[in-house]
């Protein structure tokens, strides 16, 4: 199964600047059983979007830093079905 997450208010504390986020330990460590179980984690933001500025580097590394296990990265959110399972998703 694919799962496609945003990063803000999602997999972090979320709002501008992104240098402040914040990662919720719950939900890295729920993404990260999902994907242990073989599922495709696919990261969609929009950060970058009204500034025009290009957060992917920024942003990989610090998923990386949280370890946050990722198959794909995915940068135009309206191309994409989300599933924001905040509330959820550490659930079992």
């Amino acid at each position: 199964m694919k799962y496609c997450f945003d990063i803000d208010n999602t997999i972090c504390s979320g709002g501008v600047p992104y240098e402040e986020a914040k990662p919720f330990p719950k939900v890295v460590k729920r993404i990260n059983e999902l994907y242990d179980e073989g599922h495709h984690i696919i990261i969609s933001t929009s950060r970058g979007h009204w500034s025009g500025e290009n957060w992917l580097e920024f942003t990989k590394k610090q998923l990386d830093e949280w370890g946050v296990n990722i198959t794909k990265y995915k940068w135009d959110r309206s191309q994409v079905l989300m599933y924001s399972l905040t509330t959820n998703l550490y659930r079992k």
